[in-house]
């Protein structure tokens, strides 16, 4: 039986294309989608999204919407190992790449944005937090990594299965840590100061990535509320011992950090005001090569570039 080879929408544009003589007469844009054109800019500006699944809000349809906006642009999905080559001075890049990330481990990650992305020709990125499975669906681990409950393999309506999150993984996508129960690591760092809640929050997180996926993670994303992403020095601190990169959160203009709320641009160190949509300066949403390898930005898909064309000249502005 011949095998039935799988199609991206970009593969089967280029190939017809190309049977038609056409190809030398591409634009930019789709010369652009090549993951061997390697990007040398020093001027490089990645845009960088998250989300948390297909909400009633992020539906299906509008999360498309972002993805045909990237295809058209000409944008490259990378990974952190990429990223953080980069960042380091030890890999390229393709030409305009871009990152999609999710936080926790819905069951949409992986029947839903998972095989639209792959029909684009993109892969993402997934950072868990392993208390999830018992808070949303019942799964419940201590922070000693112990099982009480039902199986994470159970299959809730709520939550991603390990099995799934591990197709997510070997289909190219990043797997990375996000804490064991979540907590506002600035409030965390008031009543912990020495950290001992904080590492065994990580050392369980880490522990069950291990466990259920051989995975030890290298890339941690920081928790979140309502204010922004939350961030403490000792959280910092244990990070850094841990993994090679580390990514905040943006919602807005303010952020939490070591028990106070702080405007995101000083906490990052961007000049300039914040702008009219209520968010910091462009220069603080896009991850360059002098970004801080622990103070990565993401752009929440819910908040400030919900909108198509917002979404549309975020990117846009990643193109010089």
């Amino acid at each position: 039986m011949q095998e039935k080879t799988m199609w991206s929408r970009r593969q089967f544009v280029t190939s017809g294309l190309a049977g038609i003589g056409l190809t030398a007469a591409l634009p930019s844009v789709l010369a652009g989608v090549s993951t061997t054109q390697e990007f040398a800019r020093q001027d490089v500006r990645i845009p960088i999204t998250m989300c948390h699944g297909i909400t009633d809000r992020l539906t299906l349809d509008r999360f498309e919407q972002y993805l045909r906006i990237a295809s058209e642009l000409g944008f490259s999905t990378i990974s952190y190992d990429q990223l953080y080559l980069w960042l380091t001075g030890a890999g390229t890049l393709p030409a305009h790449p871009l990152m999609i990330d999710v936080d926790h481990p819905v069951r949409s990650v992986s029947t839903d944005i998972f095989p639209l992305m792959r029909e684009y020709g993109f892969t993402g990125n997934l950072f868990i937090n392993t208390a999830y499975f018992g808070e949303v669906c019942g799964n419940t681990f201590d922070l000693f990594g112990r099982t009480r409950g039902n199986s994470v393999d159970a299959g809730q309506p709520m939550c991603a299965t390990w099995d799934q999150i591990h197709q997510l993984m070997t289909s190219g996508w990043t797997i990375g840590a996000h804490t064991h129960t979540h907590p506002n690591l600035s409030e965390l760092s008031l009543t912990d100061p020495a950290g001992q809640v904080l590492r065994a929050e990580m050392d369980t997180n880490d522990a069950l990535l291990e466990e259920y996926l051989g995975l030890r993670p290298e890339y941690f994303a920081f928790t979140g509320n309502s204010t922004g992403v939350t961030w403490s020095t000792v959280a910092d601190i244990e990070a850094r011992k841990r993994y090679r990169l580390g990514r905040l959160w943006i919602i807005g203009n303010k952020c939490e950090i070591d028990g106070k709320v702080e405007r995101y641009a000083d906490f990052v160190g961007a000049t300039g005001a914040d702008e009219a949509d209520g968010g910091p300066p462009h220069a603080a949403r896009y991850i360059t090569r002098n970004t801080p390898l622990f103070r990565l930005p993401s752009m929440e898909l819910e908040r400030l570039i919900y909108e198509p064309e917002a979404f549309r000249q975020y990117l846009t502005l990643a193109l010089g």
